[in-house]
């Protein structure tokens, strides 16, 4: 064979290869066609991308950078892990900005840590592109005693900068931080224009507080949340909406924060938590004239209310321990000329029945009723658990004698959590005897017709004729007087699963959802509850 055809033969092969290698690439073209496609069945890829995005953006409800708070909720995922899955989901978690809206860093100590945070903070906001931000900021609170040991100042700004870069995009801004360590973050901010809500929680330890007027000047902000350590914070108290104050009023905080609510002149939603049980003293009084909801869990309600007089209030959620606090809150509607429709009973009611029967009666607009987990300090000054009497299911029940009517004739919603205590039902003609029958309630709907049921108080325990009978007399009540019908009955009992099986075994129970009425009978775990009396006066 001579050169030329040793050439041919070789161009030949060339050629040969070159086809079977363009043959191997359409095969690896369609292998990684068909692995695409491997989960092209699943019904999740069938949804259209807003609906992906939807479902993403409620897995990540709020960001988490890199590790979750431990009094928050704990996350289903973050965007990041969205984002690894496939290059579908990829392409959509980076693409849409709503996803990284929302961010929570809780800085670290060591340089290395800070380091990724600030990569990680940064391309984070980078993916959120324009949209309106939510930043929480809070410090590893483990290792609170080494906060100046090997803490670089410069790493810690490197994270801090680049949230603070973004305070135009800030809609909502929560801080847990040093005080110091929040000036280092206000150093790098610049105007908040789109910012509505604020939540500062400062560890005070200078005498200087930082933002003294970063806020002056935030025209949308409406929502504060702060300590009363913080009340000199700058704050154009004059445009805020809602307001909360937690902690310990000591020194001259409470003069200070009473001055600070006095300037909030539109303010219509007061929460505060106080767990200090010093008296205020003060010699101002606050004037709130569109306030419609308050929200006092303290150790000493009566002694805000004494200062406060809010005419147009709605609501009100408050523990009512004892004469004077009832006293207190009474004197309080009276000065207000408030018609209350909304009452919350949280945490204590008074011993003796009698005073909350007091407290319904000077409130005849009222809506709803609310009694959350309720305990009361007995005659020998302990704590203890409140169980609902027969005689006060039968005050619902009961006419009063001066109206004719039912008490709290407008009632439309009662909610109650806590203990209850069911006993076998017992007929009035066996109430004095203590024996103890069993009742078809449907035999004894004579109650519609309003004769009075006898509440020995020597039997005076709940069973489910006394609850029976209270939800026909609130259902039945005489509508052409301007009366409201209880249209919703809800108990979540915490002590008796069996209480709730009772109840819904009830056939009027049954009849009275047919006809319209929401009943909710279910047993639920006693909550842990926050001791706003940890210190007994």
């Amino acid at each position: 064979m001579d050169r030329s055809a040793n050439a041919t033969a070789i161009c030949d092969l060339d050629a040969e290869i070159s086809l079977v290698n363009a043959d191997i690439r359409d095969l690896c073209d369609k292998r990684r066609s068909l692995w695409t496609l491997r989960n092209s069945k699943l019904p999740f890829l069938d949804l259209p991308p807003e609906i992906c995005t939807f479902i993403f953006s409620l897995a990540c409800h709020h960001g988490r950078l890199p590790e979750i708070l431990k009094w928050k909720k704990a996350l289903i995922t973050t965007p990041f892990v969205i984002s690894s899955v496939c290059h579908a989901w990829r392409v959509m978690a980076r693409s849409t900005p709503k996803l990284w809206s929302s961010v929570s860093i809780c800085l670290r100590l060591t340089d290395e840590e800070l380091a990724m945070q600030g990569e990680l903070l940064d391309q984070w906001l980078c993916l959120a592109r324009s949209a309106p931000l939510s930043i929480t900021m809070t410090f590893d609170w483990d290792g609170t005693d080494e906060l100046e040991r090997d803490l670089s100042w410069t790493a810690l700004t490197a994270v801090t900068s680049v949230a603070a870069s973004r305070s135009h995009q800030w809609e909502s801004l929560d801080v847990f931080l040093p005080s110091t360590w929040a000036k280092t973050f206000e150093s790098k901010m610049g105007c908040v224009p789109n910012l509505k809500s604020l939540n500062l929680q400062l560890t005070p330890e200078t005498d200087t507080l930082p933002f003294s007027r970063t806020f002056c000047d935030a025209p949308k902000l409406r929502t504060v949340t702060i300590g009363y350590e913080n009340v000199d914070v700058g704050l154009p108290c004059h445009q805020l909406e809602e307001l909360t104050f937690w902690g310990h009023f000591y020194g001259d905080l409470p003069s200070k924060a009473l001055t600070f609510l006095s300037r909030c002149t539109n303010l219509k939603n007061f929460r505060i938590h106080d767990r200090a049980n010093k008296a205020i003293t003060s010699h101002m009084s606050v004037h709130l004239s569109k306030l419609v909801s308050l929200e006092i869990i303290s150790l000493r309600p009566q002694q805000l209310l004494g200062y406060l007089a809010a005419p147009s209030l709605v609501s009100i959620t408050i523990p009512l321990e004892g004469p004077d606090e009832i006293e207190a809150f009474s004197a309080f509607l009276t000065r207000s000329d408030v018609k209350l429709k909304h009452l919350s009973i949280f945490g204590y009611v008074p011993n003796k029945e009698e005073l909350l029967w007091k407290i319904f009666d000077g409130l005849p607009n009222l809506s709803y009723l609310e009694i959350d987990e309720p305990s009361f300090q007995s005659d020998g000054g302990s704590e203890r658990r409140w169980l609902p009497s027969r005689r006060f299911f039968n005050y619902f029940s009961t006419p009063n004698t001066a109206s004719g009517g039912l008490p709290l004739p407008h009632l439309t919603s009662v909610k109650y959590r806590g203990p209850l205590k069911l006993h076998a039902s017992t007929t009035p003609g066996n109430a004095d005897s203590g024996d103890s029958v069993d009742v078809d309630p449907v035999e004894n709907m004579w109650w519609k017709t309003g004769v009075p049921f006898n509440s020995n108080p020597k039997n005076d325990n709940v069973d489910v004729v006394t609850l029976e009978k209270m939800l026909l007399a609130r259902w039945n009540t005489n509508l052409s007087a301007g009366a409201s019908r209880l249209q919703v009955f809800s108990m979540s009992i915490t002590n008796s699963p069996e209480s709730v099986a009772e109840m819904e075994r009830s056939p009027v129970v049954k009849e009275l959802r047919r006809e319209g009425m929401h009943l909710v009978f279910n047993s639920v775990k006693q909550r842990g509850r926050m001791r706003i009396y940890d210190n007994r006066r």
